[in-house]
């Protein structure tokens, strides 16, 4: 969808990701990177649409998460995140 094709550059492709991201700040890497169709896209959108008083008419609670970064990539776990680490710094 962003334009990610064969014959497309890695700066290009690159390129596509940050204009994608800019457009929609909660896109991640991993977003950007997968997305292939818009039917994608809205169903990723579609939790980001959803506000606070349909939460609490459910009684649902929003917390707050750690995200860990690393190369790009966003983490939900930090063991994770340092065995990415530590596999590319063998390499």
């Amino acid at each position: 969808m962003f334009g990610f094709s064969g014959a497309e550059t890695v700066a290009r492709k690159r390129g596509y990701m940050a204009e994608a991201q800019a457009h929609w700040p909660f896109l991640t890497h991993f977003d950007a990177s997968t997305i292939k169709n818009e039917r994608q896209l809205v169903t990723t959108n579609k939790n980001e649409k959803i506000d606070q008083a349909e939460l609490d008419r459910y009684g649902t609670e929003r917390v707050p998460a750690d995200v860990f970064h690393w190369g790009g990539y966003p983490y939900s776990n930090a063991g994770d995140a340092l065995a990415a680490a530590k596999r590319s710094a063998k390499s």
